[in-house]
């Protein structure tokens, strides 16, 4: 094409050279140089980039799009722009996160059931104090038993050896007295006999209330080993529960970020124009289009060296006529 260009010039600078050496002697118009040019630059330049591309364009909605038909593009410049999309991703991130912070609070595990201090022994039971008050009235009994028995037989031997009867009086009056001994000796006896048996009594009653209280001690015991048990359960469920929610959103958290990675800007590789786009299908709710890129290449650059060269003509042949060149 330069070739092209060059002899174009050097022809109409020789035509009008001629013309004007007919009215005016000139000096002669030295020869100008043709650089040589390598006859495989163009095809060199067309190998490397391509004519025309075809680029597919996925789409969540029509407004992720941003060209145009018949707009210039520069390489690197944004031909489609997934924004909705990756706004509604990070979105969904964000709450997947405060869900995540949320569910990741630390459980209180349940608290072991204290053990109770050991219940005090009753101490060892112990009679011997109403026991001897028992002998001790036995003994007394017999011994008052035994005065009113000598009594009554020598009250007897009197009667019968027909003694003043005054003496069996003071005799019998004195028996009288014995029997009232015996008597109280004998309600001393029952007393302490009774004694005992309140003792012993009140010893069952300690050891009732003694037994009742450890096996209250041994329910509440249980009651508190139930009541932790069935709260742990609860807690390693809880744990168990809070794994599966936190590998959930993490497992989502993960497929938003694979997703965020491929939702990249499609971006234009060559400088050119968009010749067309086409829509070619829907797959769900993404839109699948097509934009043919006509690539700027080399000639294209020639031809606007050639334009300028063109509209520079004028000058130039007239440059040449006043021997300036």
């Amino acid at each position: 094409m330069r070739r092209i260009i060059i002899a174009a010039i050097l022809t109409l600078a020789t035509a009008c050279s001629g013309f004007d050496n007919r009215f005016t002697n000139t000096t002669p118009i030295p020869e100008i140089p043709v650089p040589e040019i390598e006859e495989n630059f163009v095809e060199k330049k067309l190998n490397d980039n391509p004519r025309s591309l075809k680029i597919s364009l996925t789409l969540s909605n029509p407004d992720d799009l941003k060209i145009k038909s018949g707009q210039l593009v520069k390489a690197g410049e944004i031909l489609s722009d997934r924004v909705g999309e990756r706004r509604s991703l990070l979105e969904r991130k964000k709450l997947l996160e405060i869900s995540l912070e949320e569910v990741s609070r630390t459980i209180s595990a349940p608290t072991k059931p204290l053990q109770l201090p050991e219940m005090p022994q009753l101490p060892k039971a112990d009679f011997t104090k109403e026991q001897v008050a028992i002998e001790k009235a036995k003994l007394s009994l017999d011994e008052k038993a035994q005065i009113v028995a000598q009594q009554e037989e020598l009250i007897f031997s009197l009667q019968n050896s027909q003694v003043n009867n005054d003496v069996v009086l003071h005799e019998q009056a004195k028996l009288n007295i014995a029997k009232l001994n015996y008597l109280k000796s004998k309600v001393d006896l029952d007393s302490a006999l009774a004694q005992l048996s309140s003792v012993q009594a009140d010893r069952k009653y300690q050891e009732y209330r003694h037994n009742l209280e450890y096996q209250n001690r041994l329910l509440e015991l249980q009651r508190q080993q139930n009541n932790y048990e069935f709260a742990n359960s609860r807690y390693v469920e809880q744990v168990k529960e809070q794994e599966f929610r936190k590998a959930s959103i993490n497992t989502q958290l993960a497929t938003i970020d694979e997703k965020l990675d491929t939702l990249v800007a499609v971006t234009s590789p060559f400088d050119g124009t968009i010749r067309k786009i086409n829509y070619e299908s829907q797959n769900n709710n993404f839109i699948v289009a097509v934009a043919t890129l006509d690539v700027a290449s080399e000639s294209s650059n020639d031809s606007a060296s050639l334009s300028q060269s063109i509209s520079r003509l004028p000058t130039t042949i007239a440059g040449i006529s006043h021997g300036k060149f």
